[in-house]
């Protein structure tokens, strides 16, 4: 047996008057601890007003329409045999007509590679209402590609770009801007390709082996009702093990309090958790795998009736 522990905790948050919160945790724990969540320390239990959501190690509280009298101090408590564990944090609700602009609580950092490699940009940001995010390389805005993924959590406020197999061509100074109707802020670091000697270069072409993805497990059609829950699931294979993205009708899936991926690097797992389906949500899933020897891809189709 292990006690419940936190792999993410609950960070605070600012949202608008009407518009929807979201707490996320990641939790361990042996046996599966229960969850509990608590608003100024009285009991929370799902309902219209309140969303509470599972899938595997992932745990959500949903507000679906914040008003004043849900600020507070929101705290998950996980409980097993084994122990008992807590994280909280503050829910801020601010009027409409009020904003504040952004501002990068943790800001990127340079990022040193050699090529091949995958390089990885990550900030936290804060800003009401939700700043947009773009990311930029040399000033220009930077095209979003199958090698350069961004993503965004709304309730964390981090902020992802992931540069994969990275190239010479990838060297350079990157941007990330957020900006909202109260103002606009920009943090910046270079990348820097650590390039080998010819003769270490080919040494290393010649050591090194592995395999392009292939999935074992394919996704599978569904067809489902208008608001229920939907689970596509698919497992990979390769060496190394690959990154992986989704897509919905060839645009890119982002993490948001609708969708909710979930990859297991040690198992090849990876599933997309949709939370409640619309009609707008039907058409064709792909799951992309991408590594330094090659990509694969599985694709399902999704048909929402009303």
């Amino acid at each position: 047996m292990t006690p419940p522990q936190f792999l993410k905790p609950i960070y605070e948050i600012d949202v608008i008057k009407g518009g929807q919160a979201l707490f996320e945790v990641f939790l361990t724990g042996s046996p599966t601890p229960d969850v509990i969540w608590f608003h100024e320390g009285q009991q929370i239990f799902h309902g219209p007003d309140f969303q509470i959501l599972q899938n595997s190690d992932k745990y959500w509280l949903i507000i679906k329409e914040v008003q004043f009298e849900d600020a507070g101090v929101f705290t998950c408590r996980a409980t097993n045999p084994a122990g008992v564990a807590e994280c909280s944090a503050k829910l801020n609700a601010v009027k409409r007509t009020s904003g504040q602009p952004p501002r990068f609580i943790q800001p990127i950092q340079p990022c040193i590679v050699r090529p091949g490699e995958s390089c990885q940009f990550l900030a936290r940001v804060s800003g009401v209402p939700q700043p947009e995010i773009v990311w930029l390389k040399d000033k220009l805005d930077l095209p979003l590609t199958y090698r350069h993924v961004a993503s965004f959590d709304s309730a964390t406020g981090s902020c992802v770009l992931k540069i994969i197999d990275v190239r010479p061509e990838d060297v350079g100074v990157y941007s990330c801007r957020a900006s909202n109707l109260a103002g606009k802020a920009t943090c910046t670091a270079n990348v820097v390709v650590a390039m080998e000697t010819q003769r270490q270069e080919v040494k290393i072409a010649v050591v090194e082996t592995g395999t392009p993805p292939i999935f074992l497990w394919q996704l599978q059609s569904q067809k489902v009702m208008d608001g229920d829950e939907v689970r596509f699931t698919c497992k990979v294979k390769a060496n190394p093990m690959p990154d992986v993205t989704w897509y919905h009708n060839g645009k890119l899936v982002l993490d948001n309090p609708d969708f909710r991926t979930s990859y297991n690097r040690d198992t090849g797992d990876v599933i997309l958790f949709i939370i409640e389906v619309f009609p707008q949500d039907t058409g064709i899933y792909e799951c992309v795998a991408v590594n330094k020897f090659g990509s694969a891809t599985t694709r399902a189709q999704l048909i929402v009736e009303g």
